[in-house]
């Protein structure tokens, strides 16, 4: 199949996806979506209704003893390029607070923080100077030990990684679009895992200009992705968990998006939620990674960096299209809100 085949068929796809998610809202046995509509009258001055501000404040009912539905634990270092997009995005998706780890960022992050950390979103806390082979694994541990409790859902998961759904919004600037996902589809399960979309250079040698946002540059991405990908889980019914495992407790499942269990099939699925993992961003921030030193043991450094680099970047030598790379415009759905909430947030 060629690259205009393939791409007239993603395109069906998007549209009969987009349907289904119509008519299975409408018939699921999760709790009706009427419950978690936005609200027309009288919403909390910082919730973001239709056209007012960009700080959505989660409205749904919450199970057990939490004080927040959906809450991120996010290891981070020198993402100032990104940081602000990939925050204002999962904000206003959902997320009630991120706990952002900063492992020793040399560009200064807090400038870009500290609109959030104000408004109560997120929490700084300094993380650099430790093993780099412990790093994650000290962060998961610290992120369970002192925030589990507070939360019904929880995911630990990249900046370079974006929890994207196929869904409708009634308006544009309709927020909370993964949180209610999670409500909607997902309230009977323990964790769902989210499988991770591969995004390829998108032609860029350079990084992107400032106020360019990621999610409208890099739009080409292998349809043959990865099945190992990233968790929402419920704390309460788990007995352990990492960023890309867990384990249930008695009588609970790990689901994927569609919800089957993973235990008993892993394939790819991406649909009705994914994940846009932006794992090279431009070729040049893609050969810069050779240096981190995070994960000293990861697939970076058993594997030839820069032939991979190279295999993302249409006109290298070791380009790959049999990895099919598609054009995928799904992020493009919230890109406008995005763009104007960055600009209105100082």
């Amino acid at each position: 199949m060629n690259r205009t085949s393939l791409l007239y068929a993603t395109t069906i796809f998007f549209f009969l996806t987009s349907i289904y998610l119509v008519f299975d809202s409408n018939n699921n046995s999760c709790p009706s979506s009427s419950h978690i509509t936005a609200s027309t009258t009288s919403p909390p001055p910082s919730s973001l209704s239709p056209s007012s501000s960009c700080w959505h404040v989660n409205n749904l009912p919450i199970r057990g003893n939490a004080s927040r539905f959906l809450t991120g634990c996010i290891l981070f270092k020198n993402e100032g390029r990104y940081l602000k997009e990939w925050l204002v995005y999962h904000l206003l998706g959902g997320f009630d607070h991120m706990y952002m780890y900063d492992d020793g960022s040399t560009d200064d992050p807090i400038p870009i923080l500290q609109p959030f950390i104000d408004r109560g979103y997120v929490t700084y806390i300094e993380w650099g100077g430790r093993t780099p082979g412990r790093l994650q694994t000290e962060q998961i541990r610290h992120c369970r030990g002192h925030f589990n409790s507070s939360t019904e859902w929880l995911s630990i998961f990249d900046l370079d990684e974006f929890f994207v759904p196929y869904f409708e919004r009634s308006h544009p600037d309709e927020t909370g679009f993964i949180s209610r996902m999670l409500y909607d589809h997902y309230s009977d399960a323990a964790g769902v895992e989210v499988h991770r979309a591969q995004f390829d250079c998108s032609g860029h040698s350079k990084p992107i200009p400032a106020g360019q946002l990621l999610m409208q540059s890099f739009l080409s991405r292998s349809i043959s992705s990865d099945t190992q990908g990233k968790l929402f889980f419920r704390p309460l019914y788990l007995n352990r968990f990492s960023g890309h495992t867990a384990h249930a407790k008695d009588n609970y499942m790990i689901v994927d998006a569609r919800g089957g269990d993973v235990n008993r099939n892993r394939t790819y699925v991406e649909f009705p939620l994914r994940i846009n993992h932006y794992i090279t961003r431009s070729y040049d921030e893609c050969v810069a990674k050779r240096n981190q030193t995070a994960y000293p043991n990861g697939w970076r450094s058993r594997a030839s960096f820069d032939d991979f680099c190279d295999s993302m970047m249409k006109g290298k030598p070791a380009y790959k299209p049999r990895n099919h790379f598609i054009d995928d415009y799904l992020s493009l759905h919230y890109s406008a809100m995005v763009k104007r909430c960055m600009m209105e947030i100082k």
